[in-house]
């Protein structure tokens, strides 16, 4: 079932290559903070849960889950539970893919290569598209596919770290090519 988030923060972004936690497969993965106070996206992840869950179990024979689901599985873990502060008071969504998810520019360009880091960065808001699913796997649950990011083009870095060299060196382009002379 697809499910898109808007005007969600990324944390934590995995978007340049794979990675792979104790031998398992290799995925691109972000976290999504939905802030606690956004009742509406809250439901429309919890709707989209009931709909994947419901649209799986009409199969009969080919459904994965086989038998409902008790209690109701949650994609949400609450970020007041995590020692990242700029988690607190949000939800957060982890959504995860196999495949590179489509990353896109505000002016609907695709975005490639280190240009990744340098627009999904933690802190930077975003719309996300995730097709939700169900697995059962030893345990039964459902599951967040990222499919893309559509970037918002705002969001300070946590942290507050300066992002470029000019930042970091309180330098202008005119100073960082002089000083190559």
């Amino acid at each position: 079932m697809k499910l898109v988030l808007k005007n969600v923060r990324i944390s934590y972004p995995k978007l340049v290559e794979p990675v792979s936690f104790n031998g398992s497969e290799p995925k691109y993965e972000v976290n999504l903070l939905i802030p606690k106070t956004d009742t509406a996206t809250v439901e429309a992840v919890n709707a989209a849960i009931v709909g994947a869950i419901e649209a799986d179990l009409k199969r009969g024979a080919k459904s994965v889950l086989k038998t409902p689901v008790k209690p109701l599985p949650t994609l949400l873990k609450d970020g007041d539970d995590k020692p990242d502060p700029s988690q607190n008071g949000h939800w957060i969504l982890t959504a995860k893919t196999k495949d590179a998810p489509k990353l896109v520019t505000t002016t609907h360009e695709i975005v490639t290569g280190d240009a990744i880091r340098e627009t999904f960065y933690g802190g930077r808001y975003v719309s996300a598209s995730l097709y939700i699913a169900p697995y059962n796997m030893g345990r039964k649950g459902v599951a967040a596919r990222l499919q893309a990011l559509l970037d918002s083009g705002e969001g300070e870095p946590f942290g507050g770290g300066a992002r470029t060299i000019e930042d970091l060196f309180d330098l202008d382009t005119d100073d960082i090519l002089n000083s190559f002379e």
